[in-house]
């Protein structure tokens, strides 16, 4: 911070620094070799002349070096400094996304838990009107509700995170999923007594639809920690 101070301070009176400069170098000595040439005012013979003008040219670009040293050590330092803040970011970008690659593996499971349930329990209903296994699969539509809403939640809100790729995609794939089951779900909101009237061919051809949605969502989900974590190398 003392670095980023000092080269601020120095851009902002650059022009100021000029002209003290020009007035050390040019105005000081002319001034001095002027009051040394009035006879009322004499500094010595040229010799002595020749020594004021090389000790004082000599202080000035050993002051001159001395502020380019201290110049290049504050940018240096400068530097280092906004490296060493890049380093850091990227490791807690890394530790996150790790984290939530993870969290997303994780629900994901009990999502396919859950829908596995739900189908299992909605399709026994459907053949058989047993109030209990009807009510077992609501419930299973209730939590399959709530762990995609949670789903949908986090990746939208790191879906403009550009430090992340395909949430969007992901994110699509998982609602393309809760729409088939919701259409699956409400088998078990059929009064028993109008059972009859399901096709179940279109059931079965439903099921498959959502095993091939789940298979590819889990492929997508392997991308989508692929492409994230090899970011973080």
């Amino acid at each position: 911070e003392v670095a980023i101070s000092v080269i601020e301070w120095i851009k902002l009176n650059i022009k100021k620094l000029i002209i003290a400069g020009v007035i050390m170098v040019i105005i000081i000595p002319s001034a001095t070799y002027a009051l040394s040439t009035i006879p009322v005012l004499p500094m010595g013979g040229n010799n002595d002349w020749a020594g004021f003008w090389g000790g004082y040219l000599g202080a000035i670009v050993g002051g001159v070096i001395t502020l380019y040293v201290m110049f290049k050590s504050f940018q240096d330092s400068r530097e280092n400094q906004e490296r060493v803040l890049e380093i850091e970011r990227l490791k807690e970008i890394k530790k996150e996304k790790i984290q939530f690659c993870n969290y997303i593996v994780e629900q994901f499971a009990i999502l396919k838990e859950n829908t596995n349930w739900l189908i299992a329990e909605t399709v026994e209903y459907t053949k058989t009107g047993d109030l209990e296994i009807r009510n077992r699969a609501r419930e299973s539509n209730r939590k399959e509700m709530r762990i995609e809403s949670i789903i949908s939640i986090q990746l939208s809100i790191r879906e403009k995170d550009s430090n992340y790729f395909g949430i969007g995609e992901l994110r699509n794939s998982i609602g393309l999923l809760m729409h088939m089951l919701y259409h699956i779900s409400k088998c078990s909101e059929i009064e028993p007594n109008m059972l009859h009237k399901i096709n179940h061919d279109k059931i079965n051809e439903l099921k498959k639809s959502i095993f091939k949605d789940m298979e590819d969502i889990e492929r997508k989900i392997i991308v989508f920690i692929e492409k994230n974590l090899d970011f973080c190398k």
